[in-house]
């Protein structure tokens, strides 16, 4: 599995405190090391969706899709962003490094740590662009609550700047593991 670009940066404090980090705060997740692309249009493996109908998504959107091999078993878990084209990581772990350092921020303060960062707050299911010295990022809404859960995706060479931003305004560090619980 490729080592994230941003595994420097994190350094994790066992999986109940950064459970307590993001039920109470604003805890970071580094995704980097998972499998993710940028298409310019909506790649036709993901057109085959059978839980959403990607067609029909509006540009900056996001959404998560299942898709299903013929004898009806999941083949793949992703996350679809619109936005100028179609952003996709992927609930596996790459082979190398991507070209984009991807975090989630989950927590109260998540909302509101981005908006700090970003100087907007992305709702659920809506995905907006972000200059960031001349360079793309991305910021998706996600989770059951508004303002809950921020996922980013940034150009890897500035992930680390823009996560010690995140970092700045409260965000704190938190394992792998701990995601994986939140998510189940």
């Amino acid at each position: 599995m490729a080592q994230s670009p941003l595994s420097e940066l994190f350094s994790s404090d066992g999986l109940v405190a950064d459970l307590v980090k993001a039920h109470e705060s604003a805890a970071v997740f580094d995704l980097s090391h998972w499998a993710h692309t940028w298409h310019p249009t909506m790649p036709e493996e993901f057109e085959s969706a059978v839980t959403r109908d990607v067609d029909s998504l509006a540009e900056s959107s996001c959404t998560e899709a299942l898709i299903l091999n013929e004898d009806g078993t999941l083949a793949e878990h992703v996350d679809l962003w619109i936005d100028e084209g179609v952003f996709t990581y992927h609930h596996r772990p790459a082979s190398e490094p991507g070209s984009h350092a991807i975090f989630a921020v989950v927590g109260p303060k998540a909302g509101s740590t981005i908006g700090a960062v970003l100087g907007d707050m992305p709702t659920t299911g809506e995905v907006f662009r972000a200059d960031w010295n001349g360079l793309p990022v991305l910021a998706a809404g996600n989770g059951p609550r508004y303002g809950t859960s921020v996922t980013l995706a940034t150009p890897a060479e500035v992930g680390a700047e823009v996560l010690r931003s995140v970092l700045a305004e409260g965000g704190e560090v938190a394992g792998n593991e701990a995601f994986t619980a939140l998510r189940t």
